[in-house]
Order: structure tokens, then sequence, then C-alpha cells
């Protein structure tokens, strides 16, 4: 399994301008990419935003990042950036998961 996160940070006019771009970039995501995790948090005062994803293997990264929907989100995203996105490379440690109700 392949782990990478992203962090930026949009302008303080910007804060909630993405949603709706990301909210599109996530559903071609699912529709494109069944086998990737992707998930996106906001910080509470709305103007970082974190990615974590989970690849499979490297060529399902690969597909991820020349696809036409991630492109047009970066393309998106970079006016509004005050902080432009920083990906790293994750190596799980440790970590519990929720259980079923």
């Amino acid at each position: 399994m392949i782990r990478v996160s992203a962090i930026y940070r949009v302008k303080p006019e910007q804060a909630g301008s993405i949603d709706a771009a990301l909210s599109d970039f996530v559903h071609a995501i699912r529709e494109n990419e069944p086998q990737a995790e992707y998930r996106v948090f906001k910080s509470a005062d709305g103007r970082t935003y974190l990615h974590l994803m989970a690849f499979s293997n490297e060529a399902a990264q690969v597909k991820h990042e020349s696809a036409a929907y991630t492109k047009t989100f970066l393309e998106s995203l970079e006016p509004r950036c005050e902080e432009a996105p920083s990906f790293m490379a994750l190596t799980l440690v440790a970590g519990t998961e929720a259980g079923a109700d």
C-alpha cells in the first residue's frame, strides 16, 4: 500500500471556496479509482486542508496523478493558495481501526 499526504493553506478570502471543487474531485476519484482510499480534512478555521491518500500499488498512484480530474483540481487550487500543496510519502507505523456498530 502506498500512502501519501498533501497539506495546503488557502488565502483568507478563499476560505471554503474549494469545497465544491473538492466534492467533484473526490467524486471523480470514487468513480475512476475504486481501489483508492481518499480522505480530505479541513481545519477549524477553514483554511488548511489535509488530503490522505492510499493506493494499492505504484500503477494506481500514477493513474491518479496523471488523471485529467487531478490536473483540473490542482489548476483550480493553485491561485487560491497562500501555501501551495506539500506532499509527503507516508509509512504506517501504528494505528487502530474503528469497529463496526
